[in-house]
This record gives structure tokens, C-alpha cells and sequence, in this order.
């Protein structure tokens, strides 16, 4: 079991990055200054978006599943580079925040 869990890490992270890779450079170009928004945010996938954002000055605006450790995640996130973290139930919050940060492309990690 130990050893097929490795494999699956292993797998995951040379495929993570690229898919994040993809799509933030397939669907419409970003500048910095720019703002992404995902949720899936914890996901190998959301966290590689989150940190290629940090790396071109893009902002991530990252959303979460309700949890009761959520504090600890979006603190955790937020020191990964995101900008801004949100659960699924601080729909009004996330949609103050993106009236001011509009985003400028949409991932849906499901």
C-alpha cells in the first residue's frame, strides 16, 4: 500500500503543475495586476495555480470548502502567495471582494 501511495505523489506531482501550467496560459492572457479566481483551491492543482500567480504578479482569489479547520487552511494559503481566500459559504464576502478585483479568468477544479 505504501508503496502505490508513493507512486500516486509521485504522479501527481509532475502532473499538477502542468495542468496548472495549461490553464493559465491557454485561455486568455494574463498581466500582472490581473486576478484569478478557482476554487478546488487546496487541490495539488489549486495550490500550483496559486503559486505561478504569486510568480507572474497575478492575484488568486481562492475559494474553499467549508471545514472547521478552514482558519489554519486560508492562513495556510495565504502564506503559499494566494491573495485572498474564501469558504463556499462567504459567497457575499467573495462577491464584495471581486467587485473591486475583478477576475480576469475563472478555473473550476471539479
Amino acid at each position: 500500500k505504501q508503496w502505490y501511495q508513493r507512486r500516486v505523489r509521485a504522479a501527481m506531482f509532475a502532473v499538477n503543475p502542468c495542468t496548472a501550467y495549461r490553464m493559465l496560459e491557454d485561455f486568455r492572457p494574463l498581466s500582472p495586476g490581473d486576478w484569478v479566481l478557482q476554487n478546488g483551491a487546496t487541490s495539488g492543482v489549486g495550490r500550483a495555480v496559486i503559486e505561478m500567480c504569486r510568480a507572474r504578479g497575478v492575484g488568486s482569489i481562492n475559494i474553499i470548502r467549508d471545514r472547521e479547520d478552514a482558519a489554519a487552511v486560508k492562513s495556510e494559503l495565504s502564506s503559499q502567495g494566494a491573495d485572498a481566500v474564501f469558504t463556499v459559504s462567504e459567497r457575499s464576502e467573495l462577491e464584495q471582494f471581486c467587485r473591486s478585483n475583478t477576475p480576469h479568468l475563472a478555473l473550476n477544479m471539479v
